[in-house]
């Protein structure tokens, strides 16, 4: 009760007189607003932040009153900035990381393979090893979403947009066995996954990575860690 008959520039700074006082000429002129503002509230003195959606009621070409909807949206905006203030740190995060990193999609292929494993009553791991369609039709529905710098240094590739385009030109035979192991760790809801396997770069030169897999947002954001190990794998092949 202790903010009827006032009037809302009680609760504003001066700083947001002009844009109120530009609004309330809208409001006599017949247009309508929806905007957001800073306010100090009555009771506490804290500052809040509320949308404003007013629309004015005009008789005979005259301004009579104005109905305001007030909301108080001050969490949702502190929510979005931490949000995108994370968002943004994990995006510097991902692209100056010192070793390679994916962001893949599986949540299609997680779809797939859920309808399927209702469909087959015998063994799915064999299913997925040995029916080559039902594997191309989850590499179909693959999707590589970004990379860091140090996958387009170590690849060699001419653009990440490249990379991100033609994934499986950096693929081996090894890479694709090691997807349908990573398809039947899917279907188990399996949430982590590692293993060593061999890349190749766009030059056709090998590369053996140590990868590690972790799912994130029920399978849509699926980080790829990859360490390259190809310096070791020569040593452990010329030591024998």
């Amino acid at each position: 009760t202790s903010i009827i008959g006032k009037n809302l520039t009680d609760f504003v700074d001066n700083k947001q007189m002009d844009f109120i006082s530009k609004e309330i000429k809208n409001r006599a002129a017949g247009k309508s607003g929806d905007y957001e503002l800073y306010i100090i509230r009555a009771n506490d003195n804290k500052r809040r932040i509320i949308h404003v959606k007013a629309i004015p009621e005009i008789k005979k070409g005259t301004h009579i009153e104005t109905i305001a909807i007030i909301r108080d949206v001050t969490e949702e905006k502190e929510a979005e900035q931490k949000l995108i203030a994370s968002e943004e740190n994990y995006r510097s995060l991902f692209d100056n990381n010192p070793i390679m990193l994916w962001e893949e999609d599986y949540s299609e292929i997680k779809n797939l393979l859920d309808k399927k494993k209702r469909e087959i009553s015998g063994d799915f791991k064999e299913y997925i090893k040995t029916n080559e369609d039902f594997t191309e039709e989850c590499n179909q529905h693959y999707h590589l979403i970004k990379i860091n710098t140090e996958t387009l240094t170590t690849l060699k590739a001419p653009s990440k947009e490249y990379i991100t385009e033609h994934p499986y030109k950096f693929f081996t035979d090894s890479s694709f066995a090691m997807f349908k192991e990573i398809l039947f760790a899917f279907s188990k809801n399996e949430k982590s996954f590692h293993k060593e396997v061999e890349l190749k770069n766009y030059l056709g030169e090998p590369i053996y990575i140590y990868l590690k897999l972790f799912v994130l947002d029920n399978y849509k954001r699926v980080i790829i860690a990859m360490t390259d190990r190809s310096e070791e794998h020569t040593s452990e092949l010329q030591s024998h």
